[in-house]
């Protein structure tokens, strides 16, 4: 066994050293993990809140955060490059309004990003947050599939996954790349096998005949 002292909170924790699984706890403190070597962990149904900063900087590559959980802070998740899914099983779970409570990139202008996906149920706070930072969502039990034209990952069809496309077609063409469908399979919006500026045409004239009808 080992001892792990939270940072903010000074409580003690027991944590098994073959699968990380915490054995009794009530929160995670500020920072508890902070840029720790952390892969995987098994959150008990005894943990009601996770302070800000808990995760931040981890190796986590998924996460599920149970429904006794009823707060989640700021930065939470910040800068976990490696996270893939983060399953939050309390529909109303109060989750810190910031983009950087949960990303694993930003770009030079400080704008955040969270390529993975979140899962909930639907109408949740989970579901909310998601796409108030347009990040995938998927209700829990599912799996996301991507949607068609979907270019820049956020779950949505956009008139912004248009431009998307416009864009790294011209950067490619500066750098001499070429941008494929297997990269980028959301994009290839009419179905040709290929990632052109026609795609993005598609999209726009798409969206253009829904909002008609609308």
């Amino acid at each position: 066994m080992k001892k792990c002292l939270t940072l903010n909170l000074q409580i003690y924790i027991l944590i098994k050293r073959a699968n990380r699984q915490v054995l009794f706890l009530r929160c995670f403190g500020d920072k508890t993990f902070s840029y720790c070597n952390l892969t995987s962990i098994e959150i008990p149904d005894s943990v009601i809140s996770i302070g800000n900063s808990a995760f931040a900087g981890t190796s986590l590559v998924s996460i599920t955060i149970p429904d006794s959980v009823i707060s989640i802070g700021e930065s939470a998740f910040m800068w976990c490059t490696d996270l893939k899914n983060i399953t939050i099983e309390n529909p109303k779970c109060e989750i810190a309004d910031s983009q950087e409570t949960i990303y694993t990139m930003a770009d030079q202008n400080g704008n955040y990003f969270f390529k993975g996906t979140i899962y909930g149920y639907e109408n949740s706070t989970a579901q909310a947050y998601a796409e108030k930072y347009n990040i995938k969502f998927a209700v829990i039990g599912t799996e996301y599939n991507g949607v068609k034209g979907d270019a820049n990952g956020d779950g949505k069809l956009r008139a912004s996954d248009a431009a998307f496309i416009a864009k790294t077609l011209a950067e490619a063409s500066v750098k001499g790349e070429k941008v494929t469908a297997e990269n980028y399979p959301n994009a290839d919006f009419n179905g040709d096998g290929k990632v052109t500026a026609a795609d993005a045409a598609a999209i726009a004239k798409y969206l253009a005949e829904q909002s008609i009808k609308k």
